[in-house]
């Protein structure tokens, strides 16, 4: 979580929703529970935000929405969709989760932060609300005590209300199926990928993964995944033929073609449900990043054929993505470093497995033959060892960090060190205390033409980038001048 800030409202405003945090250890991540005991917490945390969202009149239910869910991509694929809309003429508001470095990137309008004067002013609307919800008639209470996904799901929901935005692009937090974002009456589903993650909340296989992703289909509405692995297309599949939905898929319904690809992002193809866009160019670096743009353009080549009369001749601009960045994906940083060139610095947010086999397949594509030194730490509930063993191919030396999220338990770096060494012995590793004197031990001690890539834990890397990006001088640009 941030520390404190200049700003007092603003870290008070803060403070409340990460006192939602009901388990400030993550002791529950760590605690076995039996499949009845999670459909109870499931069960229940569906109740909760139905009975708030009711008591709030239903915000979700006053703007069209896209909800988007995936193990892999569903960020960039978010935020792309959004800017698309934006592009096409709609007032558009996007929901992100988790954030990187700040609260208020998860409350996007236009493709623009929530200023930290109107995110103040957002969360006091929002508690007026929930107070009295909380406080309400004694003999109906039940659990009026929203969990922080639920208390940031319902915030976002009621400020797109009060935005009147056109659309809204919603990205779940984990799964689907029982994700407090899966109130959202959504006219489109859009799921790009299924792989092994959070295996202990909604795992443990990967068709109990999918399975929960696949929930967000809506019945009558429209779907539509990047996802090509048959034993998840049949969990996908028999979801939407219960909905009476067509489940449009990558390599039938849509498909696309790669031109070209280096470190200043792709040039593709994109063969869409209804229209081919040619020459897209995107600056998101990446090899994954072409499928997302595929899948956000041919998602809303879709949406739009099924609009309203008024609407059906809408068709998404490719050059509303051509200059979209989406920080802490396969982001590059070359710092000044006093008297002498600096390394160059790579943060990428992969924290599983499919995640971090996409970050090497885009190094070697990208730096072919380079070895780089990694600055990782990772949540305790990740599977570090595979994540650790994909990393080896591009490895020459390991920096092993702390993570500090509250809420979240970490692998310590003596841990990490450990498991490294169970998979290759001999390659240099160290721990250092945080992000920031792992950041200060490889630039004071790589050459200029070395790579360093900070990665494991979307969290983590959002610590290291505060070495260029400070929190405080975001915060300052994200606050207008006063007149």
């Amino acid at each position: 979580m941030l520390p404190p800030t200049p700003h007092p409202e603003f870290d008070r405003a803060l403070q409340w929703l990460n006192a939602r945090i009901t388990d400030p250890t993550g002791a529950r991540y760590l605690t076995p529970r039996t499949p009845e005991e999670r459909q109870h917490e499931f069960d229940a945390q569906i109740t909760r935000m139905a009975d708030f969202l009711a008591f709030a009149g239903n915000p979700h239910t006053r703007y069209p929405a896209i909800h988007v869910a995936g193990t892999s991509g569903k960020g960039s694929v978010t935020v792309m969709l959004a800017a698309l809309l934006t592009g096409m003429g709609f007032k558009t508001g996007a929901h992100v989760s988790p954030y990187l470095q700040l609260p208020n990137e998860k409350l996007l309008l236009n493709g623009h932060m929530i200023p930290p004067a109107a995110f103040v002013e957002t969360v006091d609307e929002f508690r007026t609300v929930y107070d009295a919800w909380a406080q309400g008639d004694e003999r109906h209470r039940g659990d009026k005590s929203l969990r922080y996904e639920e208390a940031w799901t319902a915030l976002a929901f009621c400020w797109l209300a009060r935005q009147n935005v056109d659309w809204a692009v919603i990205e779940t937090a984990m799964g689907g199926r029982y994700d407090p974002t899966n109130l959202l009456p959504a006219r489109l589903a859009v799921i790009t990928n299924v792989g092994m993650d959070h295996e202990t909340q909604i795992g443990p296989t990967l068709a109990d993964i999918a399975w929960h992703k696949a929930g967000i289909i809506k019945k009558d509405a429209l779907a539509i995944t990047a996802e090509t692995k048959p034993e998840v297309l049949v969990i996908l599949q028999a979801e939407a033929d219960a909905k009476s939905v067509t489940l449009h898929r990558l390599g039938e319904h849509f498909d696309y073609t790669v031109h070209h690809l280096n470190g200043d992002g792709a040039t593709l193809t994109v063969h869409a449900p209804h229209h081919t866009y040619e020459h897209v160019q995107i600056a998101m670096r990446g090899k994954f990043q072409p499928l997302n743009a595929a899948l956000a353009l041919a998602a809303l080549d879709l949406l739009f054929h099924h609009a309203a009369p008024n609407q059906q001749s809408a068709i998404p601009n490719p050059q509303s993505i051509k200059t979209l960045q989406f920080p802490g994906r396969m982001e590059v940083l070359q710092p000044e470093v006093p008297s002498r060139p600096a390394p160059t610095v790579l943060l990428d947010g992969a924290h599983n497995p499919d995640k971090m086999a996409a970050l090497v397949e885009s190094v070697q594509a990208l730096y072919p033959g380079q070895k780089a030194t990694l600055l990782f730490g990772a949540l305790k509930i990740k599977n570090a060892p595979v994540m650790l063993e994909t990393l080896l191919p591009i490895a020459n030396r390991f920096l092993f960090a702390p993570l500090d999220v509250t809420g979240k338990p970490s692998s310590t770096p003596d841990e990490l060190v450990t498991l490294l060494h169970t998979l290759a012995p001999d390659l240099p590793a160290e721990t250092v205390p945080s992000p920031e004197a792992g950041i200060q031990r490889a630039l004071a001690t790589l050459p200029p033409d070395a790579l360093l890539i900070i990665t494991g834990s979307i969290y983590f890397i959002g610590l290291a980038r505060d070495h260029w990006h400070p929190k405080e001088q975001l915060l300052l640009k994200l606050t207008p001048p006063r007149s």
